[in-house]
């Protein structure tokens, strides 16, 4: 069997889907890695990443509730806002803006890769059916592509991180010298 083609709307939104789940997370991922370094003032950094990872454990059990009331397109739309709202809260880290961001952000996190997995499975065996491939294998195409693209999102990620950490640390050192 050969590759996949780029044309159908089931590709293309399966790219879509995967490269949006890219640059949510290469900028959720560098802000979470410097939670403890800008937001160590009372723990507060520690405290929302403990959040969001608690939250987003009840929002994974209560996945196939979550998806039924709302939709998988709705608690994808929802998740991104979410993540959206706590980028900007912190700008204005305090208690009262980071914990209710962070509770939000873990209460779509489980549904949401719930409503991804579900959104490439039936874009996939729609995909198999128009095509004649076998399911299992456009299946796994579309899973490898989504997530390959989002294997890079802890290089980009992590780019930052360390571009930001060494911007402050070049920062210390002229304010000391």
């Amino acid at each position: 069997m050969g590759c996949l083609k780029l044309e159908g709307s089931e590709i293309k939104s399966t790219a879509f889907l995967a490269c949006s789940f890219q640059v949510l997370f290469t900028a959720f991922n560098a802000l979470l890695n410097l939670h403890s370094s800008l937001h160590d003032e009372n723990s507060l950094g520690l405290a929302c990443l403990a959040i969001i990872y608690f939250t987003a454990i009840l929002s994974s059990v209560l996945a196939p509730a979550t998806i039924s009331y709302l939709g998988a397109k709705t608690v994808l739309v929802a998740f991104f806002l979410a993540h959206c709202v706590y980028v900007l809260v912190n700008f204005y880290p305090t208690f009262y803006t980071m914990v209710p961001a962070a509770v939000l952000v873990g209460a779509f996190h489980g549904s949401a890769w719930t409503a991804q997995a579900l959104y490439i499975s039936s874009s996939a065996y729609s995909y198999s059916r128009k095509s004649s491939r076998s399911p299992y294998t456009v299946l796994s195409r579309f899973n490898a592509v989504f997530f390959a693209l989002f294997a890079t999102t802890n290089i980009g990620g992590n780019l930052v991180t360390s571009l930001v950490l060494e911007e402050g640390d070049s920062g210390q050192w002229s304010e000391q010298h």
